[in-house]
């Protein structure tokens, strides 16, 4: 049941109102509540792909990072295995210079990657103005009480000659700052004593 037309009498006088539509500042108080409401959404919808992006950058950092890491496994293992032999020193970098910075570069007609020293800087994807700059560092490691040599004895504390701390750091500019992901591991000296 609609209401078209509703009669209010003052004295003498017939005042008539018509409630089909709205008032001035119905539409003013509606407007305000509507314009708050996108600005709520907007707002979080921005946060979200904000959010996203970052998850997305940092994401690609962690897969650079354990890239970089097997990289070096497969620089020792297959150098190990070309060289057949324990002479560990020429495998994988000295660790004395803990300073120097490596990089990781693929030799297309070796098919294989090499280490050289230098950052490097990648760029995944053409399109967008985003860089990754990889780092691998090599460290010494020292022995640990107790530990015992391939031979059976236990070693003196010091430095272990098999092992070698590998760090692998990615950074880049997220949104205007600074960040960045590490990872590390331990890499020994697989092959057999002759």
């Amino acid at each position: 049941m609609r209401i078209q037309n509703s009669e209010l009498r003052i004295g003498n006088s017939r005042i008539v109102q018509h409630s089909g539509g709205f008032t001035l500042i119905e539409v003013l108080v509606s407007s305000t509540i509507l314009a708050f409401a996108a600005a709520a959404v907007m707002s979080i919808s921005r946060f979200s792909v904000q959010a996203y992006s970052s998850t997305f950058e940092r994401t690609q950092a962690y897969f650079l990072v354990q890239e970089g890491l097997e990289i070096v496994r497969s620089i020792r293992d297959n150098q190990s295995l070309d060289h057949r032999s324990n002479n560990w020193a020429i495998l994988l970098p000295n660790p004395s210079a803990s300073s120097e910075v490596w990089r990781a570069v693929w030799d297309a007609q070796a098919g294989r990657w090499q280490l050289a020293t230098g950052s490097e800087d990648i760029q995944l994807d053409p399109a967008v103005d985003l860089h990754f700059i990889r780092i691998i560092r090599f460290e010494s490691v020292p022995n640990l009480p107790g530990l015992v040599g391939s031979d059976g004895t236990i070693l003196p504390t010091g430095i272990a000659e098999n092992i070698r701390r590998v760090t692998v750091e990615v950074e880049w500019a997220q949104a205007g700052t600074p960040a960045s992901v590490r990872g590390s591991t331990l890499l020994s000296n697989w092959q057999p004593e002759d």
